[in-house]
């Protein structure tokens, strides 16, 4: 089966982003170990084309669910990064399960179109982990180049329910898939200070492996603290495998509000 336009919004609890260094100064070059945890919101909307197998086999079936998948019904994140002198070491974990009901239609693999209630749940786990090195740094600005992994492990289901008699082809049954995928993944990150307390982050990274392409990015505002600093960002996350796989793509994009502590 599958599942187009997958619509939601999700108002996420703890999550960590890893795109910004601190707000007051350019990273430090001495010898002590640096460490950055990051708690905040990012409320993002969830799009993409799903592959489910029909029992025994056969076509896939189109799923228009625009409307389904939007409701939250549990969400972590949180990332920790680790610093010394050019050094760094970073880990993000993402965890989303969103899913709803609603009345759509199947088809038109099974002919003029059958009006089915889909209950459909997503749960999704990614998990990046890798190092950096400063490669530039100025009293304003940094650079850092990126090297790490990045593992994305999807759960997601369909349970069809007819409004009437469904044709054979399709029985009143849940239909399920999983997987976890691996990529290698390269990038950069960094920012530029405007002047001691406001200054701007970004993120990007490319990467393949399990899936033909996977890129993230981000980039925003912050204003820094002698503790640490706050940030309003905008974050996308993309995954995309080949034709039949069962992620046609799938992305995560939305804004996010985040506290981020030194120490």
């Amino acid at each position: 089966m599958k599942t187009k336009h997958l619509s939601s919004y999700c108002i996420a609890g703890l999550c960590a982003g890893f795109m910004s260094q601190p707000a007051t100064a350019a990273p430090d070059a001495g010898e002590e170990w640096d460490y950055l945890l990051r708690i905040y919101a990012w409320l993002p909307s969830i799009d993409g084309n799903l592959n489910y197998s029909l029992p025994g086999g056969g076509d896939s079936i189109s799923v228009d669910a625009s409307d389904i998948l939007d409701n939250l019904k549990m969400t972590f994140m949180g990332s920790f990064i680790a610093r010394k002198g050019d050094w760094s070491l970073f880990t993000d974990l993402l965890y989303l399960n969103v899913g709803n009901s609603g009345t759509t239609t199947v088809g038109p693999q099974l002919g003029p179109g059958v009006e089915v209630r889909v209950k459909q749940n997503l749960k999704g786990w990614v998990w990046n982990l890798g190092g950096g090195y400063t490669v530039y740094r100025t009293d304003r600005a940094n650079l850092d180049l990126l090297l790490g992994a990045r593992m994305f492990a999807v759960d997601t289901d369909v349970e069809f329910r007819p409004d009437g008699p469904l044709p054979p082809s399709l029985p009143e049954r849940e239909l399920s898939e999983k997987k976890t995928l691996w990529h290698g993944i390269a990038g950069v990150k960094g920012k530029f200070d405007f002047n001691d307390r406001w200054f701007a982050p970004y993120y990007l990274d490319v990467g393949t492996g399990d899936s033909k392409l996977t890129w993230q990015a981000a980039a925003g505002v912050g204003y820094g603290f002698d503790w640490g600093d706050v940030t309003l960002s905008y974050r996308h996350l993309s995954f995309d495998q080949k034709s039949g796989k069962l992620i046609d793509d799938l992305s995560f994009s939305g804004p996010a509000l985040g506290v981020n502590f030194r120490f």
